[in-house]
Protein backbone atom coordinates (compact mmCIF):
# COMPACT_ATOMS: atom_id res chain seq x y z
CA UNK A 1 0.00 0.00 0.00
CA UNK A 2 2.85 2.40 0.86
CA UNK A 3 4.43 1.88 -2.58
CA UNK A 4 1.10 2.74 -4.22
CA UNK A 5 0.77 6.01 -2.19
CA UNK A 6 4.35 6.96 -3.08
CA UNK A 7 3.70 6.37 -6.77
CA UNK A 8 0.46 8.40 -6.69
CA UNK A 9 2.17 11.21 -4.80
CA UNK A 10 5.01 11.17 -7.35
CA UNK A 11 2.55 11.37 -10.25
CA UNK A 12 0.60 14.22 -8.60
CA UNK A 13 3.81 16.18 -8.00
CA UNK A 14 4.79 15.75 -11.66
CA UNK A 15 1.35 16.86 -12.84
CA UNK A 16 1.54 19.96 -10.61
CA UNK A 17 5.03 20.76 -11.88
CA UNK A 18 3.81 20.41 -15.48
CA UNK A 19 0.85 22.70 -14.76
CA UNK A 20 3.16 25.25 -13.13
CA UNK A 21 5.47 25.15 -16.16
CA UNK A 22 2.54 25.57 -18.54
CA UNK A 23 1.25 28.50 -16.52
CA UNK A 24 4.64 30.27 -16.67
CA UNK A 25 4.96 29.46 -20.39
CA UNK A 26 1.48 30.83 -21.02
CA UNK A 27 2.31 34.09 -19.19
CA UNK A 28 5.54 34.43 -21.15
CA UNK A 29 3.75 33.92 -24.47
CA UNK A 30 1.03 36.36 -23.45
CA UNK A 31 3.67 39.00 -22.77
CA UNK A 32 5.60 38.38 -26.00
CA UNK A 33 2.71 37.90 -28.42
CA UNK A 34 1.74 41.59 -28.83
CA UNK A 35 5.34 42.51 -29.61
CA UNK A 36 5.69 39.70 -32.13
CA UNK A 37 2.45 40.70 -33.84
CA UNK A 38 3.54 44.35 -33.93
CA UNK A 39 6.88 43.43 -35.51
CA UNK A 40 5.15 41.17 -38.03
CA UNK A 41 2.86 44.03 -39.00
CA UNK A 42 5.78 46.44 -39.38
CA UNK A 43 7.82 44.00 -41.46
CA UNK A 44 4.95 42.81 -43.65
CA UNK A 45 5.14 43.71 -47.29
CA UNK A 46 2.67 46.35 -48.38
CA UNK A 47 -0.34 45.01 -50.21
CA UNK A 48 -0.30 45.11 -53.98
CA UNK A 49 -2.03 48.07 -55.56
CA UNK A 50 -5.75 47.61 -55.79
CA UNK A 51 -7.22 47.28 -59.26
CA UNK A 52 -9.25 50.39 -60.04
CA UNK A 53 -12.96 49.72 -60.28
CA UNK A 54 -15.82 51.91 -61.41
CA UNK A 55 -16.62 54.16 -64.35
CA UNK A 56 -13.71 55.90 -66.08
CA UNK A 57 -13.90 58.54 -68.74
CA UNK A 58 -11.58 58.01 -71.72
CA UNK A 59 -10.85 60.77 -74.20
CA UNK A 60 -8.78 60.79 -77.34
CA UNK A 61 -5.20 62.03 -77.43
CA UNK A 62 -5.01 65.77 -76.90
CA UNK A 63 -8.76 66.06 -76.30
CA UNK A 64 -9.75 67.92 -73.12
CA UNK A 65 -12.15 66.23 -70.71
CA UNK A 66 -15.80 67.11 -71.28
CA UNK A 67 -17.56 69.11 -68.57
CA UNK A 68 -20.33 66.49 -68.43
CA UNK A 69 -17.79 63.84 -67.43
CA UNK A 70 -16.02 66.16 -64.97
CA UNK A 71 -19.29 66.99 -63.21
CA UNK A 72 -20.66 63.43 -63.17
CA UNK A 73 -20.36 61.98 -59.61
CA UNK A 74 -20.47 58.42 -61.02
CA UNK A 75 -17.20 58.87 -62.92
CA UNK A 76 -14.36 57.55 -60.74
CA UNK A 77 -11.44 58.56 -62.94
CA UNK A 78 -10.19 59.99 -66.20
CA UNK A 79 -7.63 58.86 -68.72
CA UNK A 80 -5.35 61.70 -69.75
CA UNK A 81 -3.48 60.97 -72.97
CA UNK A 82 -0.97 63.05 -74.84
CA UNK A 83 1.35 62.44 -77.76
CA UNK A 84 4.99 62.36 -76.69
CA UNK A 85 5.89 64.69 -79.55
CA UNK A 86 3.57 67.31 -78.03
CA UNK A 87 5.31 67.00 -74.67
CA UNK A 88 8.86 66.97 -76.07
CA UNK A 89 8.82 68.74 -79.45
CA UNK A 90 12.60 68.37 -79.78
CA UNK A 91 15.21 66.32 -77.93
CA UNK A 92 15.50 67.65 -74.34
CA UNK A 93 12.99 70.47 -74.97
CA UNK A 94 9.85 69.77 -72.96
CA UNK A 95 6.73 71.85 -73.48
Amino acid sequence: MKAQVGKTEFLMRNVLMDLNFLSRWNRCLSALLPGVLLMAGLLARPAAAEIPRGVFSLFGTGTPAANDALNNPDVMGFSIRQNWADLEPSEGNFD
